[in-house]
């Protein structure tokens, strides 16, 4: 799907460009979410799942999403400024930008639930 969406962002369309980087930046979003919502193998214990919870959340996954997802949507603000142009889709990507840095801000990730 993201590169579908990458392909309507290069027919540079302001309109469809704006939707479709919005929708890049939703996707990792949605990914985002989807992985914190896998819940902790069973066959861990405590310590395990702590640094398993950690590994995921911080570093190796997590975070990486979060800034895609934000470098995503400054992109559909940079385009809306340069263009004089506003929408929808900007005015989502504002939005979601802020949310996006109180993610950052707290720490730890809430852990997922336990099978």
């Amino acid at each position: 799907a993201r590169d579908e969406y990458l392909r309507a962002i290069e027919r540079g369309d302001i309109f469809w460009s704006a939707a479709a980087a919005h929708r890049v930046a939703t996707l990792y979003e949605k990914l985002r979410d989807h992985v914190l919502a896998i819940p902790i193998p069973r066959e861990l214990n405590e310590a395990q799942a702590e640094l398993y919870v950690a590994e995921l959340s911080r570093h190796k996954l997590i975070e990486p999403l979060i800034g895609k997802a934000t470098h995503a949507h400054e992109q559909v603000l940079k385009l809306a400024e340069r263009m004089s142009f506003d929408s929808e889709h900007v005015r989502k990507s504002h939005a979601a930008i802020e949310r996006l840095k109180r993610l950052v801000m707290k720490s730890p990730v809430a852990p997922p639930a336990r099978p």
